[in-house]
Parts: C-alpha cells; sequence; structure tokens
C-alpha cells in the first residue's frame, strides 16, 4: 500500500508540473502597452509596480521550490535507487 502511495505522489507531480511551472512564470510575462509595462495575463496590473512586487516574491518563492525542487527531488530518487 505505501508503495502505491508513492508512486500515486509521484505520478501528481508529473502531472501537474507542467501547468503549474507556468503558471508561475506567467507572473513575469510583461508587455508594453500605451508606454507602460502591464502584466500580460492581466491589464490592469503594472509590472514592477508594490503590487506585482508583491507576487513576484511569491512566485519567485514558487519557482524556487517547485520549478527546481521537483525535478531535483525526482534527481535524488533516482539516484538513492540506483
Amino acid at each position: 500500500f505505501k508503495s502505491k502511495l508513492w508512486k500515486l505522489f509521484f505520478w501528481t507531480l508529473l502531472l501537474c508540473y507542467p501547468s503549474v511551472a507556468i503558471r508561475i512564470l506567467r507572473v513575469f510575462a510583461c508587455e508594453e502597452i500605451g508606454g507602460f509595462l502591464v502584466l500580460s495575463e492581466d491589464l490592469t496590473l503594472r509590472c514592477f509596480s508594490t503590487r506585482w512586487n508583491s507576487y513576484a516574491a511569491v512566485a519567485a518563492t514558487a519557482g524556487c521550490i517547485f520549478i527546481i525542487g521537483i525535478p531535483m527531488l525526482f534527481l535524488g530518487v533516482l539516484v538513492l535507487a540506483r
């Protein structure tokens, strides 16, 4: 039973990884409209404003934990299983 739970956990991580990583990285997708840099997903939010900076800090933390951490977890499991 424990083995099946681990298998389910890793499959869930593997399947969720691309969509969550894209959502995290979309916080940094800014484009210039009318002389202002705005977030591509929310045109009312200016990039590099205080509100955007708080979103970017959370996204950077999530990126370090999720985008970098998940492949490191898989690498660690593979190295230990070798």
